[in-house]
């Protein structure tokens, strides 16, 4: 199969329609430049460039800047051409610059598509790099995504990030240019084996061919095998946390899966870049962790087990608080909770009744506005002929433990009335009042 023709496959396979408009991301170098002309040879579809100059090999990198745009002039295609300074934000956000030039790259690219209205993005992977992304990727202790290499097709704010010549060997593409008399640049810091990749491909590639001559098809192919069991298990675990009622995830379900799948599940529920370590922790977690207990699995982020249940939270700000309330839905996202409030009746459309336990407080007794704080040491609550301290009212009605810190007091100026879809203090409990404040809570699911 030709090159032009793996590319019409590939483009037909991505869903891309005749006249369709995709940028691709232009280097200069031999992959990028084989790339480009491909897709400006098949005449199916509008290309358009853009070139992104690093500003880390000085002269050179001009030097290619200008290559690109005398090839996008000759061609007659649309160049775009940016400067960043990768090694100053790379010192300041202290990445490597390799990471960091990818990442700015990346971001003219959707940048630009989205200023120019175009869905897709091509970028010159091919089948080399796959190769030692899926070494690369062994060697960090890649889960089965990882081993799969680089991703064919991928979506990010809402752009298509495609790769036209995965599937094409090195010498294909030379092959191509040189069928076409295309010239090309050399980037020097390709030939530096202090990049991981750099070091791969120059230094462990090689052998691998003395294994097996076809290791570059093999691998390819043993990636497909893989992606295939990866897309099925992932849509198992899909389903498994849609099926999953209110927040988190029941611990007894989850451990009676092959592990297998319980552990994709915890992937997808935690973050797609959560490492093997964290995921086994949480398994951990799910399988020993008696109820109240809880783990952090990031600065911000921690998990709870309630029963049969973990639950994952973003940690709330805690500390103390003070917020006055309006009429309606009153959302405290930094609490990890949301108040509903209604004089008399509540309105159509807020069906909170059949959800949620409200409180129903005499309006005829509040002096001044309704506000809620953060509770008090010294907090009580008197009612039914009894005095209730906040944490026993919350642990018998079994409110979970990470709702706990930061779940408020309802005052007006006369000091405290209640604790939101508990009962009012003697004297404000308004269910025979003509004059009614309903008030309800709801903590924010994970």
């Amino acid at each position: 199969m030709t090159l032009r023709r793996l590319v019409s496959d590939e483009l037909e396979r991505f869903g891309v329609k005749p006249n369709e408009k995709i940028l691709v991301g232009l280097s200069g170098g031999s992959d990028s430049v084989c790339l480009l002309h491909s897709l400006y040879s098949l005449k199916s579809v509008s290309v358009y460039a853009l070139h992104v100059n690093h500003g880390i090999r000085g002269q050179q990198a001009d030097d290619d800047e200008q290559f690109c745009i005398d090839l996008c002039q000759k061609l007659g295609i649309p160049l775009q051409c940016e400067r960043i300074d990768i090694p100053a934000l790379s010192a300041n956000e202290k990445t490597g610059l390799e990471e960091c030039a990818r990442k700015y790259r990346y971001n003219a690219l959707i940048r630009y598509a989205e200023q120019n209205g175009i869905k897709y993005i091509a970028t010159a992977h091919n089948a080399n790099d796959n190769v030692e992304a899926v070494l690369f990727n062994l060697c960090r202790g890649a889960g089965l995504k990882g081993l799969c290499g680089i991703p064919h097709i991928r979506q990010q704010n809402g752009v298509y990030i495609i790769r036209p010549i995965i599937k094409a060997e090195k010498k294909d593409i030379l092959g191509y240019l040189e069928e076409n008399a295309l010239d090309h640049v050399n980037d020097s810091t390709n030939s530096c084996t202090d990049y991981t990749r750099n070091y791969i491909r120059h230094e462990i590639l090689p052998h691998l061919s003395r294994v097996n001559p076809n290791y570059i098809s093999n691998i390819a192919n043993c990636g497909d095998i893989l992606l295939s069991a990866d897309d099925y298990i992932r849509s198992q675990a899909e389903e498994f946390l849609l099926k999953q009622k209110g927040t988190g995830i029941c611990r007894s379900e989850l451990l009676s899966l092959h592990k297998a799948l319980a552990f994709q599940i915890l992937t997808c529920w935690l973050s797609e870049n959560s490492s093997y370590k964290m995921v086994n922790i949480v398994y951990d977690f799910a399988k020993n962790a008696e109820n109240g207990s809880s783990i952090d699995v990031s600065s911000d982020t921690v998990i709870y087990a309630e029963a049969d249940r973990i639950t994952l939270v973003k940690r709330t700000q805690g500390g103390q608080y003070r917020y006055t309330l309006h009429e309606g839905v009153n959302k405290f996202h930094n609490l990890g909770f949301t108040l509903y409030l209604f004089y008399n009746k509540i309105p159509d459309g807020e069906n909170i009744y059949k959800s949620l336990k409200c409180t129903i407080i005499d309006g005829d007794k509040i002096n001044g506005s309704l506000f809620i704080r953060s509770r008090q040491d010294n907090d009580r609550f008197f009612y039914g002929g009894m005095t209730r301290m906040p944490k026993k009212i919350l642990s018998a009605k079994q409110i979970p433990q990470h709702q706990r810190a930061n779940y408020p007091v309802l005052c007006d100026e006369n000091g405290s009335i209640c604790m939101p879809s508990f009962p009012a203090n003697d004297g404000y409990d308004g269910r025979n009042s003509k004059n009614k404040i309903i008030i309800a809570y709801r903590g924010d699911e994970a």
